[in-house]
């Protein structure tokens, strides 16, 4: 339909059917277009992304004690952007080769 977006990233977002949602697909100032997107719910107000949506690093180590911004990187623009309410979602494990990777699919109904 029209006024339906079907939404996949590649990390868990376990966002509630009939939540509002804001969704991102960002570029950096120099026009080059990041890999995924970024979901905030207005809900709840958590939002979902991926490492480089936070911060600028080329290696990416997790330490317990590492500290990660709240914010989108202040030198990304929006390239597109769609609101709407969710009326499916769907988490999925994934098996490629020996490991599992997460995938979240999301029918959006646009506003």
């Amino acid at each position: 339909m029209e006024n339906q977006k079907d939404i996949t990233v590649d990390y868990a977002a376990a966002i509630p059917v009939g939540h509002h949602v804001k969704v991102c697909k960002y570029k950096t100032v120099s026009g080059d277009l990041l890999e995924g997107l970024w979901i905030k719910d207005h809900d709840t107000g958590i939002e979902y992304g991926m490492s480089h949506h936070f911060e600028d690093r080329k290696l990416v180590s997790f330490s317990k004690t590492e500290v990660w911004p709240f914010d989108v990187r202040p030198d990304l623009k929006i390239e597109i952007q769609v609101e709407g309410k969710v009326l499916r979602c769907r988490l999925m494990s994934l098996k490629v080769s020996n490991d599992w990777k997460v995938q979240t699919r999301m029918l959006i109904e646009l506003v």
